[in-house]
């Protein structure tokens, strides 16, 4: 089947049908949005496997991703379920459901259906929704031939709220995408790149995988001034990259402020895991520490 060559104004059988093989490239047509390597790489890889774990630095773009796989979930199946979620209420509402409302408003005369807050239904069997994950009940009674979940900022969910998720994943078509960054040394996301990382497929992203270090590489950027590579020509166009990814400017601020050994510069800009458990980050980062790596939030 021939894939459309132009924008869409409109949805058509064969978009649909393309787009189920070809993620990035409805994003492209369907939507309106060019994903760079890595956002097209989650995308293919939610397509090929039913477990993705994506482990990033700060500013990859990566929640921007899990909101186009939701909303290309929904549109490409007849019948289909997007249940998404995150340690708080604001990362749920304020971020990834900031992106899929976003998404919705650019191109509703495409995806048409109705939005709220944190729910997208595009018909009775075709919706998406998102919640926080303290209370494991919300996880039961969601089934469908095609279920995706998106787990954003993973790292602070709790096991027992993994168990419910894959509670729901018992279609054929079922699928987990899990996002975030590497900042606690247990729980299901950590153990998705170590004692279980056959079962998951993994991707990481570091700050220097992203749109503006095309160029360059970690010597360059923290060995000379950026204003220098700047000047010399280096930054003209990769500086203009997508919005809100993370720039050569913030890395060389991090390594400068924070040390290049530091669990601050291993987690967000690295995109790995840190070395000495969750005391080094309270240590080193505890004015910037997310709700739940705070002793409070493990107490309820």
């Amino acid at each position: 089947m021939k894939k459309r060559e132009g924008p869409a104004e409109r949805l058509l059988e064969s978009d649909r049908v393309v787009g189920r093989m070809a993620p990035v490239w409805f994003v492209t047509r369907v939507l309106g949005v060019k994903p760079w390597a890595k956002q097209g790489e989650i995308l293919n890889a939610v397509r090929d496997h039913d477990y993705v774990a994506v482990r990033s630095c700060n500013g990859s773009g990566k929640t921007f991703t899990g909101a186009l796989a939701a909303i290309w979930w929904l549109m490409v199946h007849d019948e289909a379920v997007v249940i998404t979620t995150a340690p708080t209420e604001r990362q749920v509402k304020e971020v990834l459901w900031r992106e899929i409302r976003g998404l919705h408003r650019k191109a509703r005369h495409i995806v048409r259906g109705k939005m709220s807050l944190t729910r997208l239904e595009l018909s009775d069997k075709r919706f998406a929704f998102g919640f926080t994950t303290n209370i494991e009940d919300r996880f039961q009674g969601f089934h469908s031939e095609n279920i995706l979940a998106i787990v954003d900022e993973a790292s602070g969910v709790r096991d027992y709220i993994f168990d419910a998720i894959f509670g729901c994943l018992t279609s054929s078509n079922s699928k987990m995408l899990m996002l975030g960054n590497p900042m606690k040394l247990w729980g299901t996301f950590y153990d998705a790149f170590h004692k279980d990382r056959e079962v998951w497929k993994r991707i990481h992203i570091s700050a220097f995988d992203t749109p503006a270090f095309e160029k360059l590489d970690s010597e360059s950027v923290l060995g000379e001034s950026v204003d220098l590579l700047k000047a010399k020509g280096e930054l003209s166009e990769i500086e203009a990259g997508p919005g809100g990814i993370t720039t050569p400017y913030w890395a060389q601020r991090m390594a400068k402020t924070r040390g290049l050994e530091s669990p601050a510069y291993r987690v967000r800009v690295l995109g790995e895991f840190p070395v000495g458990g969750v005391e080094a980050i309270k240590e080193d980062d505890e004015v910037e520490l997310p709700a739940w790596l705070l002793d409070d939030f493990w107490e309820d």
